[in-house]
């Protein structure tokens, strides 16, 4: 619903001032567009770590402490790796 409702009152407010709706338009739909593409890659990104998680945590051999390693600092995760 905000995706239909935000760049309507936006233009419809650009164009009681006068300016130019044609870029700021294109420019609305491409900002969402990303947030719809980040959105979808947040989500795939969600999945494929719950997968991981299971394996690591299900699996003889691997180290538990690996399985919510997105969340350490770069610096911890070398010390990890080392």
């Amino acid at each position: 619903m905000a995706f239909v409702l935000a760049p309507i009152l936006v233009l419809a407010g650009l164009a009681t001032v006068g300016i130019d709706i044609t870029n700021v338009g294109i420019s609305i739909v491409t900002l969402l567009l990303l947030v719809l593409l980040q959105h979808s890659q947040n989500q795939d990104t969600l999945g494929i770590h719950a997968k991981l998680d299971e394996l690591v945590t299900h699996t003889d051999g691997p180290r538990d402490e690996l399985a919510h390693v997105e969340e350490l600092s770069q610096r911890e995760i070398k010390e990890v790796r080392d």
